[in-house]
């Protein structure tokens, strides 16, 4: 990676400068980065559509389709990593580099990481620095400055999606009226079997589709933001520009200065006279000093006060009043306002229990405040009314 090759402008960005030159550059390259995406998420497409014959549900092939999306972004980012940096890939060139841009951590991001929103942010670590293991975390420690702004781009990203389902679905309703009303739009989220429903799902498709070359190129564009941040990518590349300028030419300086020693030697001595000549004495020096101060321009003087710690003074603290009270006093009041809180929690649960009748005891005395009934069904069941053999 050379940084005076980069196609994009580098200066110091924030995480939401950055994201905006991702969609910047995933506008630029919309069609390559499109174009890729179904190339790479075709086959997985046909699986998740062949699998309908055998669960019968077409929701559960698009759920396959969403899931694997970290399976068709790494191409995208490698085919964005080299062209940013001035590198012309055809997309079969990138094809041929699969094994490269898609094995690094693969298992990992559609298994424990698939639902981390800073997915976007972290794919460049392990697939441009090619860092594992210890080093990888440490890396992605350094890089978490904008990792927030990564978590926001997702969950922006996917309300996105929905909003392109949704206005795909609407557009389909304003065109034809007659076959698509409002109970037919319900029936794309509600009825498995309706033709409605695998429109709205393709549209989902689409939707999908069409938001990830932005997505991949807002992440890698945080990615290289950070790393400016980090890095101090301006100024190197100004520096850079400025070394040409600067640069001597080796030859003419070494015969300069073959040629011109000679005669600095020479000019030695009289250059001694010429100084003490030319620069005045100590005495004289000090008056000039003086009458340039006395101009106008330097006369005027500003006496500023300003208060400036430095201190406890004993003797001064010496029948002054002592201020240690309020700390007592802060003492007391914290006292009251734990003790109020802890009576006010009492008096709660207390509250509570008369209400709710929860407590063991109070339901025991409830019971026995009721009392047992002394007539059923107009016959007496007193102990005194019952024979000595009730069966």
């Amino acid at each position: 990676m050379r940084l005076e090759d980069i196609s994009a402008n580098i200066r110091h960005r924030n995480a939401w400068e950055g994201v905006d030159l991702g969609f910047v550059m995933a506008r630029h390259w919309f069609m390559p980065l499109w174009g890729l995406w179904w190339i790479t998420a075709m086959p997985i497409i046909l699986l998740a559509v062949a699998s309908i014959w055998w669960h019968g549900s077409i929701n559960i092939a698009l759920i396959i389709v969403w899931w694997f999306k970290p399976l068709y972004e790494p191409m995208l980012l490698y085919w964005l990593s080299r062209r940013l940096f001035g590198e012309q890939l055809a997309v079969r060139e990138v094809l041929k580099q699969w094994r490269k841009a898609l094995l690094p951590r693969l298992l990992a991001n559609l298994t424990l990481y698939r639902l981390s929103p800073s997915r976007s942010f972290f794919m460049p670590v392990a697939l441009l620095e090619g860092l594992k293991g210890t080093e990888r975390k440490k890396r992605l420690n350094v890089l978490r400055g904008a990792q927030s702004a990564g978590g926001w781009l997702t969950i922006v990203g996917a309300h996105i999606e929905m909003a392109f389902n949704l206005g795909f679905m609407y557009l389909l309703l304003f065109l034809i009226p007659g076959a698509l009303d409002l109970d037919n739009l319900l029936l794309a989220f509600s009825d498995g079997q309706s033709w409605v429903m695998y429109v709205g799902n393709l549209f989902w498709l689409l939707a999908m589709s069409l938001f990830a070359p932005f997505y991949v190129a807002a992440g890698f564009a945080l990615y290289l933001t950070r790393r400016s941040q980090l890095e101090a990518w301006d100024l190197e590349l100004a520096f850079r520009r400025m070394e040409p300028r600067f640069k001597p030419n080796n030859r003419s300086s070494i015969k300069a200065v073959v040629t011109l020693l000679p005669l600095l030697v020479l000019l030695m001595p009289l250059a001694k006279d010429v100084s003490a000549a030319m620069l005045p004495k100590p005495e004289e020096s000090r008056q000039i000093i003086s009458e340039v101060l006395a101009d106008k321009d330097f006369g005027s003087t500003r006496t500023e006060r300003y208060w400036r710690y430095i201190g406890k003074d004993k003797e001064s603290d010496e029948g002054k009043l002592s201020l240690g009270w309020i700390k007592h006093l802060a003492e007391v009041l914290e006292f009251l306002f734990w003790s109020a809180v802890v009576i006010g929690a009492v008096f709660l649960i207390y509250y509570l229990s008369r209400i709710l009748d929860w407590l063991p005891d109070r339901q025991t005395r409830q019971q026995s405040e009721i009392g047992q009934p002394e007539v059923l069904f107009g016959m007496p069941i007193t102990p005194e009314s019952l024979p000595d053999d009730v069966p």
